[in-house]
């Protein structure tokens, strides 16, 4: 439940309230020795640290995190560990290491769907992540081809999300609409008992 908490004021950028949720969960987890627990607390409080520039608490937290993820194959959230260290290496105007961060998170992406689509997870977001992180690396070490490369996919994998989005938005109305005719036949097969 902390966890939950903690990742939702995360994207809404809410830090204090992450903070304050990322620690309960990581207590939780270091008490009742919960390796998944403190896999994501660490990186919660990770992107907490980044966020108010402690960049030091940050990498040790990634690191942490990065330790219990590769160790219990939690690839969703080691991706996003790794999207963080990769930011926390730019923030240190280090964009070789930031690249290699970057890069090895798409490559935990790309290298297991399966384990993605088991925690019930798009890898389709993910990537959405991956791909401008490392174009702008690339543009920052002055890669243009690369840099093109990246700027593409990242076009495409938005495209294919927004499509699926819109598929999804058209079921759902084509479904309520049959549903509320179902109802209405009901309706009057009711009255004319």
């Amino acid at each position: 439940v902390y966890n939950n908490l903690a990742r939702n004021y995360l994207e809404i950028n809410k830090p204090d309230s992450v903070l304050k949720y990322g620690n309960l969960t990581y207590e939780v987890g270091r008490k009742i020795n919960n390796e998944y627990g403190l896999g994501v607390s660490g990186r919660l409080l990770g992107e907490y640290f980044l966020i108010i520039q402690k960049l030091d608490s940050a990498y040790v937290y990634f690191r942490l995190s990065s330790f219990y993820c590769n160790k219990n194959n939690m690839f969703p959230i080691l991706a996003q560990v790794q999207q963080g260290l990769s930011r926390y290496f730019l923030k240190i105007k280090q964009p070789d290491s930031a690249l290699v961060y970057a890069k090895a998170s798409l490559n935990t992406i790309l290298q297991n769907p399966v384990k993605f689509a088991s925690w019930t997870e798009d890898a389709g977001p993910f990537l959405a992540d991956s791909y401008p992180l490392i174009t702008e690396l690339y543009q920052q070490l002055h890669k243009t081809d690369s840099a093109l490369l990246y700027s593409q996919l990242t076009l495409q994998i938005r495209d294919s999300l927004y499509n699926a989005e819109k598929i999804r938005q058209f079921q759902n109305l084509t479904f309520n609409e049959s549903f509320r005719k179902q109802q209405e036949e009901e309706k009057v097969q009711q009255e004319k008992q």
